[in-house]
């Protein structure tokens, strides 16, 4: 489809940001009613290949990622003139505005950030084999439902066994190794998440100078200067966050295992449990809604061009939807204390072994007991189960406290063992 079919499925309404050579823009995607932003790239900024390459990686590494902390693009097309790249809309304020605003924010506010900022890390580092090498305050979002959004993949890049070596990022969130010039590795971010936790709790940045090889100085020899205000807990956590030898820095299994990282209230807020959903998976609800619009959609060429990270608008108006139904369900779980089972999808195409159970405010953790017809998803279950038909494509056939057995709309069984193991997400 050529750029002016495509550029009509989206009804421009205002500028929402402006540089030099770029412009955003909030426009609805026509064929899903949904907002979105559409970010025009003006080609005079690529004078250099090393520019253009840049675009290049980061619509590459956009393309690939699908997590809900992180902010999802949907499609990018081109004209002679300028690139498009249309990418989830997020309403709200940054990191950096909600620092400035409160100056220190409590424990448990800030656990729920990092919290949630590890959670999207992992997933970069983990799954996608990517290095962000941009984790600042001005590079997180806050949505209306005070979640983060991770964005700006301009300076990231997959991380092979040799690591990195290329000088960038934020001078007051940059890792030590990258000072000195040294070979690096995603732990790199970790540091970086390291000072945004440390900017939340104690209301400053521990390296900051306004002479920048001062600044550099203190990232390599300096220690930073704690707040008394701040837990012991806390202060021990990033202690290791900030740890100048990266092979000595805490690891992201470690942060989940860190006394601080998981302690949570008595009462926990489904929403905050349900970032974990990874991704909607093709189902028919979603198809549906994307054959209104296009009558011979081919599912099986939909299929592959989500597996390749393809451009099309097809996919994107899939994207669009299945983002849409994890809002409705996070922003459903905020306005209701649910008493009812639900049973949710939780990765989009992969044959996923694990699924996580909510219950009695612990998080524990299912594993395959045995499945005589494989389902391709792992399946998220909230307690009390008070139904047995657990929605459209789920029933509930036997439930016990150790085994819940169900079933789906193609009669495929799946029992599901409760192995208890305290997570938080």
């Amino acid at each position: 489809m050529d750029y002016f079919n495509r550029i009509h499925d989206y009804d421009i309404r205002e500028e929402i940001g402006v540089g030099t050579f770029a412009c955003v823009y909030k426009a609805v995607h026509k064929p899903s009613g949904q907002i979105v932003a559409l970010k025009e790239i003006n080609k005079d900024f690529f004078e250099t290949p090393e520019k253009l390459n840049k675009t290049k990686r980061e619509i590459d590494i956009a393309m690939k990622v699908d997590h809900p902390l992180i902010v999802h693009m949907y499609e990018h097309f081109e004209n002679e003139q300028f690139i498009y790249l249309v990418m989830e809309y997020v309403e709200g304020s940054n990191m950096l505005d909600v620092i400035n605003k409160y100056n220190v924010l409590p424990e448990g506010k800030a656990r729920k950030y990092f919290q949630q900022i590890i959670r999207a890390i992992d997933y970069l580092h983990n799954t996608l084999n990517i290095v962000h090498r941009d984790l600042k305050a001005e590079n997180i979002l806050l949505d209306q439902n005070d979640n983060i959004k991770l964005i700006d993949f301009g300076l990231s890049r997959f991380c092979d066994e040799n690591g990195c070596s290329t000088v960038c990022g934020s001078p007051a969130y940059t890792a030590p190794e990258i000072v000195k010039r040294m070979e690096y590795s995603h732990q790199a971010d970790i540091w970086s998440a390291g000072i945004l936790l440390f900017a939340m709790t104690a209301g400053y940045l521990p390296f900051y100078d306004e002479n920048l090889p001062t600044q550099l100085h203190k990232i390599i020899l300096i220690n930073p200067v704690y707040p008394e205000t701040i837990s012991h807990e806390l202060k021990c956590l990033l202690q290791k966050l900030l740890q100048k030898n990266p092979t000595e820095r805490i690891t992201i299994p470690e942060i989940y295992e860190n006394p601080w990282f998981i302690f949570y209230e008595k009462h926990v807020n489904y929403a905050d449990a349900a970032y974990c959903v990874n991704s909607l998976p093709l189902n028919m609800i979603t198809l549906n809604q994307v054959r209104t619009y296009y009558p011979k959609l081919d599912v099986e060429n939909l299929v592959k061009a989500l597996d390749m990270s393809l451009s099309t608008p097809e996919l994107a108006y899939y994207k669009i939807a299945r983002l849409h139904a994890i809002q409705e369900i996070m922003n459903h779980k905020i306005n209701h204390n649910s008493s009812q089972t639900s049973i949710i999808p939780y990765n989009s195409l992969g044959n996923i072994s694990n699924a996580t159970k909510v219950f009695k405010n612990k998080l524990s953790m299912f594993r395959r007991a045995d499945i005589t017809k494989s389902i391709p998803f792992g399946l998220i279950i909230e307690k009390p189960m008070q139904k047995n038909v657990v929605n459209t494509f789920f029933k509930v056939i036997n439930s016990h406290k150790r085994k819940i057995t169900i079933s789906n709309i193609r009669g495929e069984i799946v029992v599901l063992q409760v192995i208890p193991k305290v997570d938080i997400f």
